[in-house]
């Protein structure tokens, strides 16, 4: 199913003169990888293994703590390296 040419001009003519601020939503990234801090390349990628529990466990806290969980790994990843 197409768009006819009337149907074109008429939400172009929609966008361009009946367009508000308030017709424009804000969306939030999707999941995925969380930005490391200004300044930080990439440089090295670390896999771990957890148990279903332990994954749960993370997840969780995550959640709790509006983090992804990439980003709380590496949290308590630096909190353990810090502490030793």
């Amino acid at each position: 199913m197409g768009v006819t040419d009337e149907q074109a001009t008429e939400m172009a003519d929609w966008l361009e003169h009946d367009l508000d601020d308030e017709d424009i939503v804000e969306t939030r990234p999707g999941p995925g990888r969380p930005p490391l801090p200004p300044g930080e390349a990439v440089d090295e990628v670390l896999t771990i293994r957890l148990t279903a529990a332990e994954k749960g466990r993370v997840a969780e806290l995550a959640a709790r703590r509006g983090h992804s969980q990439s980003e709380e790994g590496r949290l308590a990843i630096l909190h353990h390296l810090d502490e030793t």
